[in-house]
């Protein structure tokens, strides 16, 4: 889900938007305080769809876990320890998380800037470096892997970017926060939750990269009209724009399970309905408490 920036691109964008907004870089999120909106959103999550879906949707009684216990003892008793490849990925992935852990106080350190990005092209471009096997020589990543990168995405990323950017140069930004003016008498908590709200329901329709893409420059633009922090509107857009749950369309996850042919389009609506709206519950109370507290929003 959104624990990590790293699981989907929607939390990486928020938090690159953020860090950039108006040039304004006391708003950026970092990949430790992010912690405070995406554990909890996690630890709300994950039980309640348990129980949803096992013990009222889908009643699941009396599992048989024995084969399952079989399968995976005679896996690890097939195994012959780490293989070279797979020891030098764990190194690198160690390195990684490390690294974005780590980043600001190693900056503070050695005097220089060490961003995410550099952390995660250090550790791509050093897997094209380690080897697989030794003879014959054989990198773990290789350039067929490096074509098979989706790069639309990437510009995605960098065109929704590109045009948060516009929207502060161009004076739009203003324009819309000076149009939504008349909502400044609403209590927070009430558009936190009809941003989530739209989101949600949006995102079931649309791809949750381009909808982040489309919808953070407008509500931060929203933000600033409104004297609010504008994390307070694009963490819920950007956490909201994964949770899709009704639809085989929302996301590729829920088409995998509708391929299956064990669930209908009805079933699936109707569990997913009940998700979508625990989901909106829980990111308006997260946004309000533990990402104000995490990330330091008055």
């Amino acid at each position: 889900m959104e624990g990590r920036f790293v699981v989907v691109g929607s939390s990486d964008f928020a938090a690159n938007y953020a860090l950039g907004f108006g040039g304004n870089r006391d708003l950026a999120m970092n990949m430790l305080n992010w912690l405070s909106v995406g554990l909890p959103f996690v630890g709300l999550m994950l039980p309640f769809t348990w129980f949803w879906l096992t013990q009222v949707q889908f009643r699941v009684r009396d599992l048989d876990f024995r084969a399952l216990r079989q399968s995976l003892l005679r896996q690890l008793d097939s195994r012959n320890g780490w293989s070279l490849a797979e020891r030098c990925v764990a190194g690198v992935f160690a390195y990684a998380v490390a690294g974005w852990l780590a980043r600001e106080w190693l900056s503070r350190q050695f005097g220089v800037v060490i961003s995410d990005a550099f952390v995660a092209m250090s550790a791509a471009l050093t897997l094209f470096l380690l080897p697989a096997c030794v003879k014959p020589y054989k990198p773990i990543l290789d350039w067929r892997t490096a074509e098979s990168i989706p790069w639309g995405v990437l510009i995605l990323f960098g065109g929704g970017l590109a045009l948060a950017g516009a929207f502060e140069s161009t004076g739009l930004a203003k324009a819309i926060g000076a149009s939504v003016k008349g909502l400044s008498g609403l209590p927070v908590w009430v558009i936190v939750l009809a941003v989530a709200t739209l989101i949600i329901f949006l995102t079931e329709l649309t791809s949750n990269t381009a909808t982040t893409a489309t919808f953070l420059p407008v509500v931060g633009a929203a933000a600033v009209g409104l004297e609010i922090d504008p994390r307070l509107l694009t963490i819920p857009v950007a956490v909201s724009a994964s949770a899709a749950f009704m639809l085989p369309v929302a996301t590729p996850p829920n088409a995998i399970v509708f391929a299956s042919g064990e669930i209908r389009i009805a079933e699936m609506a109707r569990a997913g309905l009940a998700l979508n709206l625990f989901c909106i519950a829980a990111v308006t109370l997260i946004a309000l408490t533990t990402a104000r507290w995490g990330l330091g929003i008055p």
